[in-house]
């Protein structure tokens, strides 16, 4: 009798106990069922004991694994907070626009744009241009660079870095034609931002100058007038505002 007892112990154990797929996402959420559809490189789709469809996309998966679940409790952890929700970056084609305000040696503003290759929600490497106010000369100059940028988070909300290298080309003035680089810190909500940091840009004007001298012949003091290229690398600080797409 005892040993029929444990024997119904055992088997009810086994009726209970089923092994499932565990979703590990990289957001923290976890969730229990049977894999019912697979789309290679992009999606997968999870059924719950209750009934439930969770479609998961593939760059959102940490990991899955294989793990007994007792009494077919299946469930999945919640979504994180509104603040911590992941981000809408993926990996692909993306592009940004932003407008920014410069002050320091040289004042102006200046329109730009990025277009490039996201490998994750965390690094992207593109190049870019646009149009640059100066109040230095009036002048206008189009920049040519390579941006890179960091988001340090994998959240909708995340701070990031940014670094940009290239040339400024000067539209007016040759010699202000010239090495053009930034640097910005800033933090991104969903695809909108915010950042601060620094930029030189090479700056330029035709500059004249009033020169006297004593003509000897004449007994008296003359004087000429003579122009020349003054060109130097000016350093301003930065604020932007800018979209991600």
């Amino acid at each position: 009798m005892r040993k029929l007892y444990f024997l119904l112990l055992l088997a009810a154990a086994q009726i209970t106990t089923s092994a499932k797929e565990v979703i590990y996402l990289k957001n923290g959420s976890i969730i229990k069922g049977d894999i019912v559809e697979i789309i290679p490189n992009k999606t997968l789709t999870v059924e719950t004991a209750d009934g439930s469809s969770f479609v998961c996309n593939y760059d959102d998966i940490d990991k899955i694994t294989r793990e007994k679940t007792e009494n077919n409790e299946v469930k999945a952890t919640p979504e994180p907070k509104q603040g911590n929700k992941l981000s809408p970056l993926k990996r692909g084609y993306s592009g940004d626009v932003s407008s920014g305000f410069f002050a320091g040696e040289v004042w102006g503003a200046d329109i730009l744009t990025t277009h490039g290759f996201r490998f994750n929600p965390n690094l992207f490497i593109g190049l870019g241009t646009g149009v640059r106010f100066s109040d230095y000369a009036y002048t206008v100059s189009i920049p040519v660079f390579v941006d890179f940028r960091y988001d340090v988070l994998k959240y909708k909300i995340s701070p990031f870095i940014a670094v940009k290298s290239g040339v400024s080309i000067d539209l007016e003035h040759t010699i202000a034609t010239g090495f053009y680089g930034a640097g910005d810190v800033g933090c991104r909500f969903g695809r909108f931002y915010v950042s601060t940091g620094f930029e030189t840009a090479r700056a330029g004007d035709e500059c004249s100058s009033r020169n006297y001298y004593w003509d000897s012949s004449n007994k008296e003091i003359r004087s000429w007038t003579g122009t020349y290229d003054y060109g130097f690398q000016a350093f301003s600080f930065a604020l932007r505002l800018g979209f991600v797409f």
